[in-house]
């Protein structure tokens, strides 16, 4: 049955993770702080265990603009903040969780203080050795205007290394980033521009060239990217035109899916299982399509007004085992369930009675 864990939202991101023990956390946060909730029955119920204000992580008074967070196997959650100082000033803030003690470490500004980021997004994501990869937006000035394009930076030694930019075209406004890193530590890569092209990039040992996508577009969801254990990449995209339906890998995944805001879809693996969540356009209910091999098969989760899902972050592929975890709200309210292939049927939570409008991020 679904929980309701907090007053809030999912309109600045989130992230939940889940420790090898079993306890999950999960992150959301209003303008002016980040919350951090615990669970150490299974999700039945949640604590909050930090408020991490603005001033926290930039000692001084500023606005969060998007969290994420990632998991890796010694248990340490590794977090991504959106700040910002004063009336424009941005930080990229940077921080582990040890789930030993709750304890946090020191904030760090990732992106250095030449490449400050904009509201439109941030991504995490850990490799085999247990550092940090961030996609971040930086809006960069040429010839007279200003546009938005993707940044990436990681943690090498010790030290954060000079952002990169990861988007090609200059003249463009670039969003949305997602990351992952798959087999041999290569780097997947997401993001839109603003004709919503979805656009893939994948580092190798170097930045291989961009991929633009002629049907999947629009608003690429919190985890909207998969990777098998034998590094089989699977992206999930909104498609281009009305009606939107989910697309997989540039296609269609079903003509059964349709979107109603961003980002509202999420994806995962159970075993070898690939599911994708979503809010469906017609009645605002959360469904998922799973598919084991041979072919999608969809399922009611939640009956309400709902606006946006995250998907668990997993620190290995197919980690997930017999569920999934996932947050979603209805604008005003965060819940917490979980999706099992055992159970895929669960207890549905009321449509509430009101549903705060969302911006597109």
């Amino acid at each position: 049955m679904a929980v309701t864990i907090a007053t809030g939202s999912l309109v600045l991101g989130g992230a939940v993770v889940t420790t090898s023990g079993g306890n999950i956390y999960v992150f959301y946060g209003d303008n002016t702080s980040v919350k951090v909730l615990k669970s150490t029955d299974g999700g039945s119920s949640f604590s909050l265990i930090n408020t991490l204000t603005d001033n926290d992580i930039t000692g001084g008074d500023n606005l969060i603009g998007w969290i994420d967070a990632a998991i890796d196997s010694d248990n340490i959650i590794h977090i991504a903040v959106v700040a910002q100082i004063g009336a424009a000033t941005r930080f990229l803030a940077y921080n582990t969780l040890n789930t030993a003690d709750d304890t946090l470490s020191s904030w760090e500004e990732a992106a250095g203080g030449d490449k400050t980021p904009t509201y439109r997004g941030v991504s995490i994501s850990l490799d085999s050795n247990k550092k940090p990869h961030i996609l971040f937006v930086y809006a960069e000035a040429n010839m007279g205007t200003t546009y938005n394009r993707i940044y990436y930076t990681n943690k090498v030694s010790g030290s954060w290394a000079t952002p990169v930019m990861v988007s090609v075209d200059t003249t463009k406004n670039h969003n949305h980033p997602r990351i992952t890193v798959k087999a041999s530590d290569y780097l997947e890569t997401v993001y839109t521009d603003d004709g919503y092209v979805y656009i893939c990039r994948t580092k190798t040992s170097s930045w291989l060239s961009e991929v633009d996508y002629t049907t999947a577009a629009s608003s690429p969801g919190v985890r909207s990217i998969t990777v098998t254990t034998g590094g089989t990449v699977y992206r999930y995209g909104v498609g281009l035109n009305n009606p939107y339906y989910l697309e997989e890998n540039d296609g269609i995944l079903s003509a059964d899916t349709l979107f109603s805001d961003y980002p509202c879809y999420g994806a995962g693996f159970i075993g070898t299982t690939r599911c994708v969540f979503w809010v469906d356009y017609s009645d605002e209910d959360i469904r998922v399509f799973k598919n084991s091999g041979t072919g999608w098969f969809a399922a009611l989760l939640e009956t309400g007004s709902f606006s946006k899902i995250i998907t668990e972050w997993a620190y290995n592929f197919e980690y997930q085992g017999e569920r999934i975890n996932y947050i979603f709200d209805n604008g005003v309210t965060l819940y917490f369930n979980y999706y099992s292939l055992a159970q895929p049927a669960k207890s549905l939570v009321s449509k509430p009675q009101s549903r705060k409008t969302y911006l597109r991020m």
